[in-house]
């Protein structure tokens, strides 16, 4: 049986893996001009639940 920090290094090399493969960490995120991080940022702030509005 795999030890949980064993399990959590797979789980790393696999999403590593696949978001160089999908190219999710280069410049820009589906021609939007965006990285990642910044498209999950405006996402989050367009969809989360706001006392504001």
């Amino acid at each position: 049986m795999e030890t949980t920090e064993t399990a959590v290094a797979a789980i790393c090399r696999f999403n590593r893996f696949h978001t160089r493969w999908v190219g999710a960490l280069g410049g820009s995120l589906h021609g939007s001009g965006l990285a990642l991080a910044e498209a999950c940022v405006l996402y989050e702030l367009a969809f989360r639940p706001s006392a504001a509005r």
